[in-house]
């Protein structure tokens, strides 16, 4: 409902509003009006607040609320006036186009004007800095609540003075901390100046609880509200001011066995004899309960701290370290008093305790005290480490130092906790264990170091070359906390390299696990580390360095060195482990030295001798391993076949006794595989040629006519290059000179000039073929380096003849025998028997000799006559051959024609060789008669 411009007074019936002069009350007011037939209504809201008013000694107050002076501006173009009913021209020249509040705005009322039937509504204008501007109240929505009319009562009631809680076990903070089953006094003082206290009452209330009891001064206790977990039988009046203005009643009060964690918030209430009253009034006490033991799996810690090492629960440390102890308990109740602590076992115990607050029941004293001690530790100290911000957790750290006689010993850490009402843990296992180690790593029985993969050992020298990588394997033994680390130091000839594995984090310093190489050296990389071995009990453990040292450690010796750390710190310092590192990177080296080790036999001219060198081999490092040696003619590496099979001696002498320049290669190698090839030379060693020589078809007989080729067989057992220098005197004394040279004798055997020589008749160049008789033949040979040979031999040519015969029949020979007369006399008319004899060149096979025969003789007329007559081979020899033949004409016997009496007849033999040799042999006979003469003297006779 709305409504602008209404102005109406309305009565209020304030008696029958507020009847009860002691109680108050509140109406909220509505506006009403009959519409027609209807009754409609709506809130009243005022905007303004007016002054209280005073009724029946209280207050009456009519108001809105806070909002009461909140406008609204409903309207767009409603004028800022400067006061009310301010002529809207005048604005507008007073604030041209910007004079209009800002529809939908809200403003502050600060004033107000009901000087006319409109009500204007003057407002804090930001438009005008604040300023105070009016419009029409049809303008404004009101801001405020509905209105409401509040009476308030004024009385006087007494006063709550003291309270107080005794008996209780604990009390912190105001709260009383009791056990179940305790019985704590509550007293509950008040005062009340007129009328005087008629009871005070006590009410317990929390956790489910609400307990209350009364003490009626002059009438006794009443417990008119029980719990099923709060007893209150008794109450008391324990004090009353002479005034008697003031009255103390005290209730004993028992939290039963179901209360523990039970909080109680204690109230008092106290009533004057004209029935006001305080009501329930909070006295700030609380009782709580605590009726359980200190713990929580949650909150409850343990931990040694300062341990040199941890492995699970042991905690290890040497004798003579400190070591923090920290235990935090934890109780949500009526909080830890107390940590005590104990240590127990290898026939050690020893107790110490940290109050954290004087423990009241008792009146322990807050603080440290070690009250058992041991003689094999002492428990230094012990402070509050911790406390939650609700107190429920609370730590307390104790320092503890083993002796020197605790080596070995393991010890149980117990705690026990109690809370500030009594209640407590017993001793408790922790799992926590203390250890102590005071005894350095090692053990000659486990203790064991090794070089792996050196190329050569010699003793405790382990040898390799630069650039190598070899493993160092180092084993430790410690039986206690175990090794915590490996470190390795290789030192010597100037470097000093150091490497550690650490097992496990070391703790005393978080020395991280793993490989560090944590003091290089410019001579070798300590590449890595592993793990390699471990026992069942881990009281043996071994790691493993790959070494590597660089390119400029030739002749470097290392020291190994092992340092060996426990998990507590204990080494064994460096120690020497015997071994040795060598690096070689040269090979050894090679002396060239004569048989007799008299001097150096590095090369040699020529000589036909055998060439005898001397090897000597040294090596100041890993030592010589073998040698092998190569000749070789040229200068340059030998193939692998070529090489010798290796020998282990350092001293030898190798020969060569094959001629020619020669290069003397040896490969010598040390133990670690460094091989060097070392050459000397040139060492010339020759062997004169071999003068020799034969003629072709030897050892068959020359002949006469047959060619007489000289083959040179010369040698020369190096292959040497050779010159022939023949001198040659034929038969008749005629010498003749010839040159020629061989090449390459044992590979290609070049021939140049007259190496070989045929031999022609020297006296005529002409002629082909030689002469018969004794050829006397000189040969010399030089090979290219000057060495010579010679020899001389004679070689028979044999002549070829031809004897011839002419002859008789057997019967003129008879007959001619019988005359007395000569074998070359013959009759004209006979039959010539013609033989001849010719030397057989035949070699392997027949060669044939041609023989003709012409006779030339004269007639009767004095006419010549030549006859031919070729012979048949009638037989042969090795030596000969024979020919025959008949020669006869028919005119021979005829008187008119016949040879002419005592003429001479010439038989010529020619005699021809397949050779071509032609040789002849001339038989003349004489004619004495004819036949027919013969005949007729014959028949005369």
């Amino acid at each position: 409902m709305r409504y602008n411009n209404v102005d109406f007074q309305a009565f209020l019936p304030i008696n029958e509003l507020f009847p009860d002069n002691d109680k108050g009350a509140k109406w909220r007011l509505y506006i009403v009006k009959k519409v027609d037939n209807q009754i409609v209504y709506d809130y009243l809201i005022l905007p303004f607040t007016f002054e209280d008013l005073t009724h029946q000694g209280g207050k009456i107050s009519l108001s809105s609320g806070v909002n009461a002076n909140k406008l609204i501006m409903e309207n767009s173009n409603t004028l800022r006036r400067r006061y009310a009913n301010q002529p809207a021209s005048q604005v507008a020249s007073e604030l041209g186009s910007n004079r209009y509040f800002t529809a939908g705005r809200v403003y502050t009322r600060v004033a107000s004007n009901e000087s006319r039937t409109v009500i204007f509504y003057g407002v804090r204008s930001p438009h005008d800095n604040n300023a105070t501007k009016y419009a029409s109240s049809a303008y404004w929505l009101f801001g405020g609540d509905q209105a409401v009319l509040e009476y308030e009562p004024e009385s006087t009631k007494p006063e709550h003075r003291q309270q107080e809680i005794s008996n209780h076990r604990y009390l912190k903070d105001g709260t009383h901390w009791v056990r179940p089953n305790d019985t704590v006094d509550i007293r509950l003082r008040g005062y009340d100046q007129h009328s005087l206290l008629e009871r005070t009452n006590i009410q317990l209330q929390g956790s489910g609880a609400l307990a209350r009891a009364r003490h009626v001064y002059g009438n006794g206790h009443n417990y008119y509200n029980s719990s099923i977990y709060i007893d209150i039988p008794s109450s008391s009046k324990t004090y009353e001011s002479n005034t008697k203005r003031t009255r103390e009643a005290t209730f004993e009060v028992k939290p039963l066995s179901n209360t523990h964690n039970h909080t109680y918030d204690i109230s008092a209430y106290h009533r004057d004899h004209a029935g006001n009253n305080t009501g329930w009034v909070d006295t700030g006490l609380k009782l709580r309960v605590d009726g359980k033991d200190p713990g929580s799996s949650q909150y409850e810690q343990h931990e040694i701290m300062d341990a040199r090492y941890v492995n699970g629960n042991d905690h290890w440390i040497r004798t003579g370290d400190k070591v923090n102890i920290r235990l935090r308990g934890y109780d949500q109740h009526s909080k830890l008093n107390r940590n005590s602590l104990r240590l127990s076992g290898s026939g050690a115990s020893g107790n110490a305790r940290h109050l954290f607050e004087r423990y009241q029941p008792t009146g322990i004293a807050a603080g440290f005290d070690y009250n058992s001690p041991s003689i094999y530790f002492d428990i230094l100290s012990a402070s509050k480490t911790y406390e939650s911000s609700t107190s429920n957790s609370r730590e307390s750290t104790f320092t503890v130092q083993p002796k020197d006689n605790a080596h070995g010993h393991n010890y149980t850490v117990s705690h026990y906790q109690t809370d500030n009402v009594g209640n407590t843990t017993g001793w408790k296992d922790t799992g926590l264990r203390l250890r102590i180690d005071g005894k350095d790593p090692g053990s000659p029985t486990y203790q064991q170091e090794e070089i792996i993969g050196a190329r050569y050992v010699n003793g405790d020298k382990h040898w390799i070359r630069p650039g190598d990588e070899v493993e160092i394997r180092l084993r430790g033994y410690d039986q206690d906390s175990k090794l915590n680390r490996n470190q390795l130091r290789l030192h010597g000839s100037g470097a000093d390299g150091r490497a550690r594995f650490v097992y496990e984090n070391y703790q005393p310093t978080n020395l991280a696990e793993g490989f560090d190489y944590y003091q290089p050296s410019i001579y070798m990389d300590i590449l890595s580390a592993t793990k390699t071995y471990e026992s069942s009990t881990s009281n043996t453990r071994e790691s493993t360095f790959k070494v590597k040292p660089k390119n400029n450690t030739h002749g470097h010796i290392y020291n190994v060195s092992h340092w060996q750390s426990d998990n507590v710190g204990n080494n064994t310092g460096w120690v020497d482990t015997g071994l040795r590192l060598g690096m070689d990177d040269q090979a050894p080296t090679t002396l060239f030295r004569n048989k007799a080790d008299t001097a150096n036999f590095t090369s040699r001219d020529w000589s036909n001798e055998t060439i005898e060198v001397r090897l000597k081999f040294s090596d100041p490092h890993s030592g010589v391993k073998r040698s092998r040696y190569a000749w070789t003619e040229v200068e340059q590496t030998p193939s692998e076949s070529d090489w010798s099979n290796w020998s282990t001696n350092t001293n030898y002498v190798v020969s060569n006794d094959t001629a020619g320049e020669w290069y003397l290669y040896v490969e010598v190698e040390d133990n670690v595989g460094n091989k060097r090839v070392v050459n000397a030379g040139v060492y010339k060693l020759n062997n004169p040629p071999v003068a020799d020589f034969n003629y072709e078809g030897n050892p068959n007989p020359l002949y006469e006519g047959d060619p007489l080729k000289l083959i040179n067989t010369s040698t020369d057992e190096d292959g040497h290059d050779m010159t022939a220098n023949w001198t040659i005197t034929d038969p008749d004394g005629i010498t003749q000179s010839f040159t020629g040279k061989l090449i390459d004798p044992h590979g290609s055997k070049k021939v140049e000039g007259d190496w070989h020589v045929t031999i022609h008749d020297i006296s005529n160049q002409s002629q082909p073929l030689p002469k018969a008789g004794d050829y006397v033949i000189h040969l010399e040979v030089i090979d290219e380096h000057k060495a010579k040979s010679e020899i001389t031999q004679t070689i028979n040519v044999r002549p070829l003849q031809i004897s011839a015969n002419v002859s008789h029949t057997e019967r003129w020979k008879e007959i001619h025998e019988e005359l007395n007369n000569s074998e070359n006399e013959f009759f004209s008319g006979e039959r010539f028997i013609l033989t001849s004899t010719v030397t057989n060149n035949s070699i392997s096979s027949p060669k044939l000799v041609n023989v003709e025969v012409k006779a030339t003789g004269t007639k009767i007329d004095n006419s010549s006559v030549t006859l031919t007559k070729n012979l048949s081979e009638q037989s042969r020899n090795s030596a000969s051959i024979k020919h025959r033949g008949e020669l006869y004409e028919d005119f021979m016997s005829d008187p008119k024609h016949k040879f002419k009496d005592n003429s001479d007849m010439t038989f010529e033999f020619k005699a021809t060789w397949s050779n071509g040799v032609v040789k002849y042999d001339v038989v003349t006979i004489k004619f004495l008669d004819d036949v027919y003469e013969f005949y007729k003297l014959h028949k005369t006779n």
